[in-house]
């Protein structure tokens, strides 16, 4: 095999080393913003979800069981969970805590927060509680309308439970007014 002996050196200089270097960091100063970003946005994806199987478990663990479960909301402190009627044949007001598993606490990852929690207490004596704090499935199936929004500041995911059936569902945004599934027979 023939060499050429042209004398052109195939080795970089420290100058051309120096502004691939720079290139490399300009466009990658530039992809970190979007790839936080994602991350963020599937950190609330994630958390609206977690929040939705919650309220689907409520009420297929009132359902189940035959008790009612009330979904507890603490707006400042960033958290979630489930508590089950003590004694349903008593018709109590006294409500435990579901430690394991689904609905046990949870709280929101920084920098998620709650940014609208409307609940409508379908019932008087539900209405004395303290508003908005709590969504009640009872063993029926049915539970108190409601929304809830998590938001990290730039989209949110709003949690809508349907009063005659209990269900829940996930809507992207921040639902302005609780849902109303029932039909109106006479009209």
């Amino acid at each position: 095999m023939p060499t050429s002996s042209t004398g052109t050196n195939n080795a970089f200089t420290l100058v051309e080393l120096i502004v691939v270097i720079a290139v490399i960091s300009v466009l990658a100063t530039m992809a970190i913003p979007p790839l936080a970003s994602a991350a963020g946005e599937r950190q609330l994806r994630v958390s609206a979800r977690r929040l939705l199987v919650t309220a689907r478990y409520a009420r297929d663990f009132a359902a189940t069981h035959r008790r009612m479960c009330r979904l507890l909301i603490d707006q400042r402190q960033g958290r979630y969970a489930l508590f089950q009627q003590a004694d349903p044949r008593q018709g109590g007001d006294e409500y435990h805590p579901l430690h394991a598993g689904i609905g046990g606490p949870e709280r929101l990852a920084h920098p998620l927060r709650f940014a609208k929690v409307l609940i409508e207490p379908r019932s008087l004596r539900e209405a004395s509680r303290p508003p908005g704090d709590c969504i009640t499935f009872d063993a029926f199936g049915q539970a108190d309308p409601a929304v809830v929004a998590i938001t990290d500041g730039r989209r949110s995911y709003s949690i809508l439970i349907e009063p005659a059936t209990g269900r829940a569902r996930l809507a992207e945004g921040i639902a302005e007014k609780t849902p109303d599934d029932r039909v109106d027979l006479d009209g």
